[in-house]
């Protein structure tokens, strides 16, 4: 059985690993910032030809992604990138340049169409801009103004279309009249906040007379009256903005028995963005992934409470409408609150955390010669040979951990493990496909008062002639001829 660790890693979903990847943005202050790029041609992908010089003449701005096929983060900001090239691609030019020593052409191009991807992509062997600007790692992001100057270098995932465009839009303004170096991507800008009358308004329900307001802390993101998901009342207004919050609050006075009534809807990462709920500053509910509307209750003790509803963002990905929506908010008593906590999910609890791998084909590999190397920023530490097409697993919670903040991060995608309720509804069991995949890297994620609270990856590979195959781009990467590994007993 394998018991709880102290591991901390932040991870983003891939499509091709469905793995959660640390990638915190790092500023790469590369070589030339204020000055001119020198020009130069590329052949793309489609047999055109991309010419920095030519591409600023009928373009404001020129966008340089230097990245790789091998790169999940690569991979994971992509769908971003290419929305927002969508939307700007007569004013922004965007050129893919791939850093990987073995992405050839067919290489690149089937990466292309598998993903989706419309901008123009080349090789950076043409160019050598790698050499420069992407020293810290990939993906790394060069900007190039209108005058011709390199405006900005920075190195880091971007897990959303918003900050693409907010940085487009910068560069795109009128007001735009003479080079400026930026250190990083601009900051989205904070909305402007409703009054209490309105957000009182749009939160309460018919009869509810609670005062809502906005956080006294400028950082703190409001929630404005709004719609998703078929639920009005007040949405979050952070879509976009990794490692913020959004939130609303409101006092409550109650009697013993009473109850805190609401419904919402979420659209979010799933075990990631957050909608949270917080009583006297304890985080007592969290929401997330997709909910459509759903009705829900929180007991409270007599006396009076702060309550407040938030949505939390991480520096991952953002996925659906990335958004929270809370609605209808009153205290109800008597038998109208016993019904509806009556009514709502128990989830099976454990008195210790535990996450096993059930299949009985499955023998755990020691790596002798990787222990100080990460596969996307996983410990090679230990892996599993499964024999099997699925492999099992069977999870345990304890009370402090919040099911709904909890996600197994397959091949296939995430599975909330309110929805792997055992069906002798002793724990939580998750069956993750192969995927045909010699290779994969599965996730359980648990959480308490955020996401992301631990996870916990498991290294999965079909059969032992798989292993020097699975780890072969990280082997040339760092000069290593094989790997030297051990069943562990």
């Amino acid at each position: 059985m394998r018991k709880r660790r102290e591991w901390r890693i932040s991870l983003a979903v891939t499509a091709a690993l469905i793995l959660i990847l640390l990638c915190t943005a790092v500023t790469a202050m590369g070589e030339g910032l204020g000055e001119p790029l020198p020009d130069f041609s590329v052949e793309t992908i489609d047999g055109n030809t991309f010419t920095l010089s030519e591409a600023l003449k009928d373009h404001d701005m020129v966008l340089i992604n230097l990245w790789a096929t091998w790169c999940g983060p690569c991979e994971t900001e992509f769908p971003f990138l290419e929305e927002a090239y969508e939307r700007y691609k007569d004013r922004v030019a965007v050129i893919a340049l791939s850093t990987g020593k073995n992405d050839d052409r067919e290489k690149l191009k089937s990466y292309a169409e598998s993903h989706g991807l419309t901008f123009p992509i080349g090789s950076d062997t043409e160019t050598g801009l790698g050499n420069i600007y992407a020293l810290t790692g990939i993906p790394t992001s060069v900007v190039v103004d209108r005058f011709g100057n390199v405006v900005l270098v920075e190195t880091g995932m971007k897990t959303s279309a918003i900050s693409f465009t907010n940085l487009f839009d910068y560069f795109l303004d009128d007001n735009y009249t003479e080079t400026t170096v930026l250190d990083g991507f601009p900051e989205l800008k904070i909305p402007k906040a409703a009054t209490e009358e309105e957000l009182s308004a749009a939160a309460n329900a018919e009869g509810s007379t609670l005062v809502f307001r906005n956080a006294e802390d400028q950082t703190m993101w409001p929630m404005l009256p709004g719609e998703s998901g078929g639920v009005t009342g007040l949405i979050s207004s952070n879509q976009g903005a990794d490692q913020t919050a959004s939130a609303v609050y409101t006092s409550v006075v109650v009697s013993e028995g009473d109850a805190l009534a609401f419904e919402f809807s979420t659209s979010s990462e799933c075990a990631g963005d957050s909608l949270y709920i917080q009583i006297d500053g304890v985080t007592v509910k969290s929401f997330t992934g997709e909910h459509d509307r759903t009705q829900w209750a929180i007991p409270l003790s007599a006396g009076e409470h702060e309550v407040a509803f938030g949505y939390r963002k991480d520096e991952m990905s953002s996925e659906g409408a990335d958004c929270a929506v809370i609605a209808n908010v009153q205290v109800i008593s008597g038998e109208k609150a016993e019904a509806l906590l009556k009514d709502l999910p128990v989830y099976p609890t454990s008195d210790e955390f535990s996450v096993a791998l059930k299949n009985d084909s499955a023998r755990r590999v020691v790596f002798e010669n990787l222990s100080e190397l990460t596969l996307y920023n996983v410990p090679i530490t230990e892996g599993w040979i499964v024999n099997d097409d699925t492999a099992a697993f069977e999870i345990a919670l304890t009370e402090k951990q919040d099911p709904e903040l909890c996600a197994v991060i397959t091949p296939e995608g995430a599975v909330m493990l309110t929805k792997a309720v055992k069906a002798d509804g002793s724990g939580y069991e998750v069956a993750a496909d192969f995927a045909g995949s010699t290779l994969n890297i599965i996730s359980v994620h648990t959480g308490t008062e955020r996401a992301y609270e631990e996870n916990i990856p498991f290294i999965l590979l079909r059969e032992e002639k798989d292993i020097d195959g699975a780890f072969a781009e990280l082997m040339a990467m760092y000069g290593i001829d094989s790997i030297s590994w051990h069943y562990a007993e």
